[in-house]
């Protein structure tokens, strides 16, 4: 899969991000949905598009997994996100080492790709035993590479009738000759690990006093040995996590050479245990010469007197008071503002991800009020450029460490944001506070959500709807993450936001939120009369509930809704099932009925007073027939 690398100019974090959590969402989903499905296209369309994206002039993309992390194009991703975590999980137990997906791959046969690698994944966790997997029948838009293990069959660690084993038993001893060892002696280490079964049963050594390994750590060992070979880079290799199992098979052979009485097996074997343990140590002190060469020595601090400063500082007349602050300034701010500044510009990749561990380290702990400062003026100033792209990846980079502090909220950031940001930052700002509205909530910072609302709510429907394109693109419509608690703490003036979301595709998910605070804290009779009766599978209802929303924020309720409020009562109330009549609620929508006044509604009021099933037992508890019969009563009176 050797390749060129990809330009870092077309490539954002955001979108790597974006690419990686999507092809994560369709190996969730594949499982569950068939191809055909609108919810399994809509999403690896939307990879496919991302692929296209990152791929830029290039024939692929490729990522590798290495040890616990991933590496998209020769950058190493940050081994603590989830999709990293989920990615190890499913391609190491089958050994794959790098996948490269064309950007002319079909949707057949990403989902074909998807469903394979599930299924053997599923295998592999029903194998009572190490079962080496080689995965056939991929696509061909989409190859992969896979680890090549020894595979042994009784006694034989390299069976003779094995050609798998025999193969990589010839690369590992093709791989000595780079130590300067002679052809003689090179087949005098063939010799030897052709015959290490036979004398390690015949030598009846004692493992005990052995250190902790098996011949399946030695088998590892020569499989990076000889995938060593192959990448070039010996010393990553020999400095990796096999030190302990180096100094398990330098001693098993150690204890072989004790027990054998053959001398050319011994010579073969101390070459082995020289081979093993001496390239270990010389490469680790060549590498700690060449970081001592590379890292220049700097003192831990400035070898500058007082008087020096004193002199530079009177010669250039800085004011005292600023003298005075310079030791109280914190370096962390100058940090953050440099990264803030950074931001407003395009970044390489390698340059995002340093960017995004700063980020984490500066906002997982206490924030200052000049630490929000700084971040609510760079945040706008990266709004300022009216670049999307760049405001979304910065956004990306706040959001995700505040997200997970215990020392500030995203909600708190937009507000400050909001404060100084004029009109044009505003609007431009809206799909990014809505969406961060619809994913947070309200419980983390009631304050600021309601705030955030209110300012949100602001915009007219025609504004609105020329920022929704964008708001689609995040999280809360791609992901559907909407949380449970975004209608609890708004007032009416907040109304027309919700009101505008109704009518998109996340209606249903709106619709709900909205309905059940309706019904916790209705604003006035008429809502608390119909919310509990509202079903927004019916066409009538959810075109209420939209007027509603529209009407209340401006505190008045025109004729039309109201009688749309009582064909609603009218035509669901007669069918409320006998065991819900008692509840509190059906009392005030009966009495709610009396202002509602209308044939149907009439009908109603007359039937649950003096309604009654064999003849003679009532239909309506005595509570509802009161009311009821007060609400006749109260119509003819009108």
């Amino acid at each position: 899969m050797t390749r060129p690398p990809p330009s870092d100019s077309g490539t954002s974090l955001v979108t790597l991000n974006e690419f990686l959590h999507s092809l994560q969402r369709i190996f969730k989903i594949a499982i569950y949905y068939p191809t055909g499905h609108v919810i399994l296209d809509k999403a690896t369309i939307r990879f496919m598009e991302l692929l296209n994206q990152l791929a830029g002039e290039n024939p692929s993309v490729t990522l590798c997994i290495y040890h616990n992390t991933i590496i998209f194009e020769g950058v190493e991703l940050n081994g603590d996100e989830l999709f990293v975590k989920d990615f190890n999980a499913l391609f190491s137990p089958l050994g794959i080492s790098a996948v490269s997906i064309s950007r002319y791959a079909s949707m057949e046969e990403i989902h074909k790709f998807v469903r394979l690698i599930s299924a053997y994944k599923a295998k592999i966790l029903r194998a009572k035993q190490f079962t080496p997997v080689e995965i056939t029948d991929l696509p061909h838009s989409i190859e992969i590479e896979q680890k090549v293990f020894l595979a042994r069959t009784g006694r034989s660690l390299s069976g003779e009738d094995d050609p798998d084993s025999a193969e990589n038993l010839n690369s590992f001893v093709e791989s000595l000759l780079k130590y300067g060892l002679s052809q003689t002696q090179i087949e005098q280490c063939r010799t030897l690990l052709d015959t290490l079964p036979q004398q390690l049963t015949a030598s009846g050594i004692d493992t005990g006093e052995l250190p902790s390994a098996s011949w399946d750590d030695v088998a590892n060992l020569l499989i990076r040995t000889v995938k060593g070979k192959d990448s070039g880079d010996t010393r990553e290799l020999i400095t990796s996590k096999s030190h302990a199992n180096i100094n398990a098979l330098a001693a098993i052979l150690k204890k072989l050479e004790l027990e054998t009485h053959d001398e050319k097996s011994r010579e073969a074997i101390n070459m082995l245990v020289s081979i093993i343990k001496k390239p270990l140590a010389e490469t680790t002190d060549v590498a700690a010469v060449d970081e001592k060469i590379i890292r220049k020595q700097f003192p831990d601090k400035p070898v500058i007197s007082v008087a020096q400063v004193q002199e530079f500082t009177t010669g250039q007349r800085l004011d005292p008071k600023i003298l005075a602050k310079i030791p109280e300034s914190r370096q962390t701010n100058e940090t953050l503002s440099i990264l803030m500044q950074l931001a407003s510009f395009d970044q390489t990749l390698p340059n995002q991800i340093r960017m995004q561990q700063l980020f984490r380290e500066i906002l997982s702990a206490t924030l200052s009020d000049k630490i929000w400062e700084i971040l609510s003026n760079g945040l706008r100033s990266v709004a300022g450029t009216g670049n999307h792209a760049r405001l979304a990846s910065t956004i990306r980079l706040l959001t995700e460490p505040l997200r997970r502090s215990a020392y500030g909220n995203t909600l708190h950031l937009f507000q400050q944001t909001l404060k100084v940001c004029d009109n044009k930052d505003s609007i431009f700002l809206w799909p990014y506070l809505v969406n961060e509205i619809l994913v947070e909530g309200s419980s983390k910072d009631t304050l600021s959500y309601h705030t955030l609302c209110l300012r949100a709510a602001r915009l007219t429907n025609d504004e609105m709807t020329a920022g929704l394109p964008r708001l689609r693109s995040l999280e809360a419509f791609q992901e559907k993450n909407i949380a449970s608690d975004i209608f609890n703490a708004v007032s009416p003036a907040c109304y027309p936001l919700f009101a505008f979301l109704l009518k998109t595709e996340i209606e249903r998910y709106v619709g709900e939120r909205v309905l059940s605070g309706l019904r916790r804290n209705p604003r006035d009779w008429l809502i608390k009369a119909v919310a509990p009766l509202l079903d927004l599978s019916r066409q009538q209802d959810k075109i209420f509930l939209y007027s509603y929303l529209r009407q209340a924020a401006q505190k008045r309720l025109t004729g039309p809704l109201s009688k749309t409020a009582g064909a609603i009562i009218a035509a669901s109330l007669p069918l409320l099932l006998q065991s819900r009549r008692n509840e509190n609620w059906v009392i005030d929508t009966i009495e709610a009925m009396a202002r509602l006044p209308d044939e149907k509604t009439v009908k109603v009021l007359r039937q649950i007073s003096g309604g009654k099933k064999l003849l003679f037992i009532p239909e309506w508890p005595g509570a509802c027939r009161t009311a009821a019969q007060n609400a006749l009563k109260a119509t003819r009176s009108r």
